[in-house]
């Protein structure tokens, strides 16, 4: 088959441009347009593997027209069907690469669809007041049932592709990881990685793999995975479906339900939580949690938000605090207790202070304290509270008893302090 070829170049290592294209479509065309996108990096021709291609054609209808495409080496196209011209106006192509662990668009392309006839059609028998008539005249029943299966099925895969996967720090290729230790303690509860719970003494060891994964060690069979999350981000009587991708690149998927939390649990921790079931020894790539229900087969496209995205959701929970550009920190005495203020990180709610290596040193005229590690990050009782935007770290007792005299603490150069906003 013939085809207008609409040929593109993205460049993966840097942003995809929006571009614009100069001539119309025309309503009532089939298949008449190929959108074909080189593929480069850095300048040099680049054939991902283990990708499909897709096209999103997005008409000013508001509806969305799915299409597979293909990629055969570095070239990475997609043919318009017969859904792009049934509706005049501007639209919006998106194409995009489809991974285990990643999708990337590589073209999106604004234009038009221009009308090809008016609403009044003449024949040389009869004149028809509207086209949709004439359609209708023109297409059997078969034809029908065929175009309303297939429009089903494109529908079908589309909600599938853009199903949002739910839970926090699910690539595991790429974990957020901010106390450096893949699996560690904090208070009384065992995290793997940021935002991940671990039953204690459920795993022996932890191993990381960038291509991989992670693979949790023990004696059994299977270790629970637990995500805590805030009141309202689930629906606690809906079925959802918890994947976990493989090494391998099988995908297992199981049937999860949001732990139930009474009127008392929620006036007291407003929170709710996930468990998925993961085997040990096993390398694990990633996980996800899916709104309803699905299989292996029908499983929505795997969806990563990217490094940033995933440290900044991490990060509303937990942050480690090191000394990096806050060696010093400075304060006062007010009303007979000392005071240091620095910047408050941004959490879902008041964090709890606890510094855990290193050690600090609170300097005054008369007094000099020295911190260590596990101890309060001031001497004495302390509080912690957000004040204008600064935490406010108070001490009991003043170390020089007047008031608004200068304070200084210095931390060692190993020091950090720990942030900790969940909800157990």
């Amino acid at each position: 088959m013939t085809y207008i070829d609409l040929t593109y170049t993205a460049e993966l290592s840097k942003t995809i441009p929006e571009r614009a294209l100069p001539a119309p479509l025309f309503y009532g065309d089939n298949q008449a347009h190929r959108v074909r996108v080189q593929l480069q990096m850095n300048g040099a021709a680049v054939s991902p593997e283990g990708v499909t291609a897709a096209g999103y054609f997005m008409r000013s209808d508001g509806r969305t027209v799915y299409m597979e495409g293909t990629v055969d080496g570095s070239t990475a196209e997609v043919v318009l069907s017969d859904e792009c011209y049934r509706y005049t106006g501007a639209f919006t192509l998106i194409l995009r690469l489809t991974g285990e662990v990643q999708n990337m668009t590589v073209l999106a392309l604004r234009g038009t669809v221009a009308a090809s006839t008016s609403e009044t059609v003449i024949t040389s028998t009869k004149e028809i007041y509207n086209l949709t008539d004439l359609l209708d005249q023109l297409t059997d029943l078969n034809d029908m049932a065929a175009l309303l299966t297939a429009s089903a099925d494109r529908l079908k895969d589309q909600i599938f592709s853009i199903a949002e996967n739910l839970l926090d720090n699910t690539n595991f290729c790429l974990p957020v990881n901010q106390t450096g230790s893949l699996v560690y303690t904090l208070g009384d509860i065992t995290y793997l990685c940021d935002r991940w719970q671990l039953p204690d003494g459920a795993v022996t060891g932890a191993a990381y793999d960038a291509s991989a994964g992670i693979t949790l060690e023990g004696t059994g069979d299977t270790v629970a995975l637990r995500q805590t999350m805030e009141k309202g981000t689930l629906d606690e009587s809906m079925a959802y479906t918890g994947a976990v991708y493989f090494a391998d690149g099988t995908a297992e998927t199981q049937t999860v339900t949001p732990e139930a939390r009474t009127a008392s649990d929620d006036d007291a921790t407003p929170y709710t939580a996930v468990t998925l079931t993961v085997p040990l020894n096993r390398a694990i790539r990633g996980v996800a949690l899916f709104a309803g229900l699905y299989t292996a087969d029908t499983l929505p496209s795997y969806q990563w938000r990217g490094t940033a995205a995933e440290l900044a959701a991490c990060r509303r929970w937990f942050i480690r605090w090191s000394r990096d550009g806050h060696a010093v920190l400075r304060g006062y005495e007010e009303n007979g207790r000392t005071q240091l203020c620095f910047a408050a990180p941004e959490m879902r709610g008041a964090p709890r202070v606890a510094q855990v290596d290193g050690s600090c040193t609170v300097y005054c005229s008369s007094a000099t304290a020295i911190i260590a590690a596990g101890s309060p990050i001031v001497c004495g009782t302390r509080t912690a509270e957000v004040i204008n935007g600064l935490f406010v770290l108070t001490n009991s007792t003043a170390l020089n008893g007047t008031n608004h005299y200068p304070v200084t603490m210095i931390l060692s150069l190993d020091a950090a302090i720990d942030f900790t906003a969940d909800f157990e």
